[in-house]
């Protein structure tokens, strides 16, 4: 398995005062997966972070932000046993959603 680059700097870091960053799951073309452990409920968790594209202008990263919002709204709002389960979501720092029961972000990985 390729080495997979830490683009953000989020190992060993500990993400909006709520998630415990400790490995790297998978990367793909639109952001990088982590496996985290939500600190107050001490549990593990896939921690998706998009990559927003420092070419976009402001208006294009307010666009693409708001975009990012609804997706999570709409995943959260599905209940199904093949749909990962979105637990959180936010932009405070960079757009990341963090869901539960992810291949590789369990317990059990």
């Amino acid at each position: 398995m390729p080495q997979i680059n830490d683009t953000f700097g989020l190992l060993g870091v500990t993400l909006d005062g709520k998630y415990e960053v400790a490995s790297i799951v998978a990367e793909g073309g639109f952001g990088i997966v982590y496996r985290a452990t939500h600190v107050a409920l001490q549990k593990v968790v896939a921690l998706k972070v998009l990559k927003v594209p420092v070419e976009f202008s402001s208006p294009t990263r307010v666009a693409f932000l708001e975009k990012f919002t609804l997706e999570a709204r709409l995943i959260a709002a599905l209940d199904h046993p093949a749909i990962v389960r979105v637990l959180d979501f936010g932009a405070s720092r960079m757009p990341a959603s963090s869901c539960g029961g992810a291949s590789g972000a369990t317990d059990d990985a």
